[in-house]
């Protein structure tokens, strides 16, 4: 997330992410435009992110793109709210 975050021009203020045992981590990213998160159940094969940005953001493309590769995703869904 650190790496998309960077790729796409987001301003990192902060960060934490927390591993659980026996697997999945739930992690923050606090961004200058608001913030990133993600929460993931690999045992279902499941990661839930929200990304709220307060400004324009034209990197959606690059941004599930990188995603998906990072996450080895064969499906995703995303929704854009306005």
């Amino acid at each position: 997330m650190l790496d998309v975050a960077k790729e796409c021009n987001l301003n990192i203020v902060t960060y934490h992410f927390h591993e659980f045992e026996p697997w999945g981590v739930s992690g923050v990213i606090i961004l200058a435009e608001s913030h990133f998160t993600i929460h993931t159940w690999p045992e279902y094969h499941y990661a839930a992110l929200d990304l709220f940005i307060c400004n324009e953001f034209n990197q959606q493309t690059p941004l599930i793109t990188q995603l998906q590769t990072q996450l080895s995703s064969k499906e995703y869904e995303y929704k854009v709210l306005q």
